[in-house]
């Protein structure tokens, strides 16, 4: 039977440059990647099995 996975990220970031290193790494990783606020980064991946 097929099933769905979802991976949910939500991390805080301190600075400019870490919210950049977070996002390349992300997308890096196949995540859908969307900055939330000025200080969080979310990321989220989904598979099928």
């Amino acid at each position: 039977m097929p099933g769905l996975m979802i991976k949910v990220i939500c991390i805080r970031f301190r600075n400019f440059k870490e919210k950049i290193r977070l996002v390349k790494m992300y997308e890096r990783k196949k995540y859908k990647v969307e900055i939330i606020d000025d200080k969080f980064v979310y990321a989220e991946k989904i598979r099928y099995e």
